[in-house]
């Protein structure tokens, strides 16, 4: 670990991240940027493998897409259970870096809807969201670390067209397959084949609004 003097002088500079490796004499570097809104302050930072330049570790957790499925996210996808995602969210409510979790309703007939109250914080102003798509191998739709405060406000309301991703931890390729546990899982992706995105058309399969109450 170097002094915080030390980097500063690489602030506001586009620098190689192995160049700067060699400078610093060390073997990783956090990188990111702080915005001001309002009274908030939003920080992003990411940790860099800076011996070959390649990003490692992202600070800021998410579910999607590119990373392999939790435990938590594998068993909403493919079974429609919440207990170990909640005990992951949960986690990282110890840790500091989430405020809550809650469950809504299920939707046992399409169309259909189901509505769900919760409260946040302008600390924690993202929400990601999932609902599992049954039948399915591990299908399942969500957003994922949407903010609803925006420009130093609260949004109104804010919707969200739902696109079917597949959580690859199944090789399943329709709504009723046996069973096919992969291993190693694969990354999370949107699905742009059938039977879901004919044609390699990606079809959205509903939406998520968030309206303020109050």
């Amino acid at each position: 670990m170097t002094s915080r003097g030390a980097a500063f002088r690489f602030k506001g500079r586009e620098s190689d991240l192995a160049a700067v490796r060699r400078k610093l004499g060390v073997r990783a570097v956090v990188t990111g940027r702080v915005v001001l809104r309002g009274e908030n302050v939003s920080i992003n930072a990411e940790l860099a493998d800076a011996s070959d330049g390649h990003q490692s570790i992202e600070l800021e957790p998410h579910y999607w897409p590119g990373a392999p499925a939790t435990n938590g996210i594998k068993d909403m996808a493919e079974r429609g259970l919440t207990s170990t995602l909640a005990a992951e969210i949960n986690a990282a409510i110890a840790a500091r870096t989430a405020e809550h979790v809650f469950t809504g309703g299920n939707i046992a007939d399409s169309p259909g809807s189901a509505i769900a109250e919760f409260e946040i914080s302008r600390d924690y102003s993202l929400v990601t969201l999932v609902s599992m798509i049954a039948p399915s191998p591990d299908w399942f739709v969500g957003v994922s670390a949407v903010s609803l405060f925006q420009d130093g406000r609260w949004s109104s309301s804010r919707r969200f067209d739902l696109d079917p991703w597949d959580a690859g931890t199944d090789g399943g390729v329709t709504f009723n397959s046996a069973d096919l546990s992969l291993a190693p899982r694969l990354a999370i992706t949107r699905i742009v084949t059938s039977p879901l995105s004919p044609a390699g058309r990606v079809t959205s399969l509903g939406t998520f609004t968030f309206v303020r109450l109050q």
